[in-house]
């Protein structure tokens, strides 16, 4: 199975392409007579809006080790907690939802 830290954002970027392409597809039949369609429109915002955070998917997965690396021992409370969030947000990545493969 793959894992989300074996992608680059050129790997992701292709992937979220096929997502384009879907939604390039449906524009062409998103107009019924001169009006448009509203679920394509509300989906098409909403991916407007998601894509970019699914795009640097593995800029933030860097981030997070990053975070994980520099705070690991330290014995200062915002240190400890920054290191414990950072390590549950990786956790939760790192693992894949139940169900999905």
């Amino acid at each position: 199975m793959a894992r989300i830290d074996q992608y680059s954002r050129t790997n992701v970027d292709r992937l979220l392409g096929l997502a384009d392409q879907f939604l390039d597809d449906w524009a062409e039949d998103a107009v019924q007579g001169d009006k448009r369609d509203m679920e394509y429109e509300e989906r098409s915002q909403e991916w407007a809006a998601l894509r970019p955070l699914l795009l640097a998917t593995p800029e933030m997965l860097r981030g997070l080790k990053g975070i994980v690396a520099f705070c690991e021992g330290s014995p200062g409370p915002t240190a400890r907690c920054c290191h414990s969030l950072a390590r549950t947000s990786l956790s939760s990545l790192m693992n894949p939802v139940s169900g999905i493969s």
